[in-house]
């Protein structure tokens, strides 16, 4: 239910058969109609509107001109000389009998303004929005003081939203609003009260996207790294069992797959999922059996390793839990459980290290490019390992997207108990992200071409 906003009216929307018209966005268009309808006591928001009957044949575009106070009014003009004389008895009058007051009130102050000319009365409101304008400008200033950083400084800009969190301004909104229907209690069992729920979001995927360190994100949003560590360690615990365990909970199966089966998929009617392995660097773990298990010497550093598994459309459909960087792919896929999930007449494509077959359940299959078992590669072999390619670069597309995220090329030692929270949670916003298969595609008229 809506009232209209000029005095003296009491046209109701629900009630009354006019329109109403919301005030204009542009400010100096809003202030012409406010002036018009001379209400002095307040300033018009975006939620008032003035109804149809005060516009001229009713059309927004003509402005609010009909009035209760000029509705018997005539606008003939007089000659010069009449004119001239009728403006000294005005003025005179109007010294004595008709001299009127406006009084202005808002949070602080209240001013009271004596007016006369008509012309004298429009200064007064002019300044009075000027007024408002620049109480509002000092709040503003104020909380920018207090909050240098947050979800107000990106609001307005997606490639700073896709930026900072790895996702649009849409989807961001679309996480808070799953986030705010769930309780939580704090990791470090106290609540954390100066932020709220969008700038505590926007501060775990800042530190998922960009890794930043503590003190970095403590001084972007003026706290302590204490609650830095209590939001993130919190959140991520949030985040994952929204989006990852409740949104990523089944894998899709052979015949919803068809429905949106890329062109490069052709050969591999009956896919279901395709496999592949990353490893992420870590801290040095304080237990030492961990810092045995996760050493690798090829790369002369601690690792972790996890599977992904990306249906034929992009979409990652399974993460598993990270395991040691020692860990091979075989003991990796067979200690998930990703097997567990296939039927009979199911496809797993997957790269040369995979070699699973005897552990691929009954009636399945696994495609992996052949092995040069001879000087040179057969006719036969080379368009199958071709085939095979042209269908798995969507995963190594769907891999970059999954490293973007910083937090993956390197697992701080806070986080490290959260690894696998991490990993798959990072997996699940990819999958909020733009689809891949039209990048896809274009690869391939690019390698069809050459």
């Amino acid at each position: 239910m809506v009232q209209c906003w000029v005095p003296l009216c009491s046209h109701i929307s629900n009630r009354e058969t006019c329109k109403f018209f919301r005030f204009p966005a542009n400010y100096i268009e809003c202030k012409v109609w406010a002036k018009s309808v001379r209400r002095a006591d307040t300033y018009p928001t975006k939620n008032n509107k003035i109804c149809s009957c005060h516009f001229k044949d009713g059309l927004r575009e003509n402005g609010p001109t009909q009035f209760e106070w000029n509705k018997n009014s005539s606008f003939s003009f007089t000659s010069p000389e009449k004119h001239t004389k009728r403006k000294k008895v005005d003025s005179a009058s109007c010294s004595q009998e008709n001299e009127s007051s406006i009084i202005i009130e808002n949070s602080t102050t209240t001013e009271t303004y004596v007016l006369t000319p008509t012309n004298s009365k429009s200064d007064e409101v002019e300044k009075y929005f000027l007024h408002k304008e620049i109480e509002e400008l000092k709040k503003e200033k104020l909380f920018l003081k207090n909050n240098p950083f947050g979800y107000h400084s990106i609001e307005s800009d997606n490639k700073l939203f896709e930026f900072y969190c790895g996702i649009s301004k849409s989807m961001f909104d679309i996480v808070v609003d799953l986030c705010s229907k769930v309780s939580f209690k704090y990791y470090y069992d106290w609540n954390v009260e100066k932020f709220c729920l969008k700038d505590q979001i926007l501060m775990t995927l800042i530190k998922l996207r960009l890794n930043l360190a503590y003190p970095d994100l403590a001084f972007r949003f003026k706290t302590s790294e204490s609650t830095v560590g209590n939001i993130i360690l919190t959140l991520i615990s949030v985040l994952h069992e929204i989006l990852f365990i409740n949104l990523m909970n089944t894998v899709p199966s052979q015949n919803k797959n068809q429905n949106c089966l890329p062109e490069c998929f052709n050969n591999f009617q009956n896919c279901r999922i395709t496999l592949d392995c990353t490893e992420i660097s870590c801290d040095i773990p304080k237990s030492l059996l961990d810092q045995k298990l996760t050493y690798s010497s090829y790369k002369n550093k601690n690792t972790l390793k996890g599977l992904i598994g990306v249906a034929p459309n992009g979409v990652i459909t399974y993460a598993s839990k990270l395991y040691p960087g020692s860990t091979s792919d075989k003991k990796i896929v067979g200690h998930c459980g990703v097997l567990n999930i296939l039927q009979p007449g199911d496809l797993v494509l997957a790269d040369k290290g995979f070699l699973i077959s005897d552990l691929m359940p009954p009636e399945t299959s696994l495609n992996i490019p052949p092995f040069l078992m001879s000087p040179q590669f057969t006719p036969s072999e080379v368009l199958k390992t071709k085939s095979i390619a042209r269908a798995r670069i969507h995963v190594e597309r769907v891999m970059v997207r999954l490293k973007k995220f910083k937090i993956l090329t390197h697992i701080p030692k806070a986080l490290y108990t959260k690894s696998s929270l991490v990993f798959q949670l990072c997996a699940a916003l990819v999958n909020f992200q733009n689809p891949i298969i039209k990048e896809v595609e274009h690869l391939f008229v690019n390698n069809d071409k050459t």
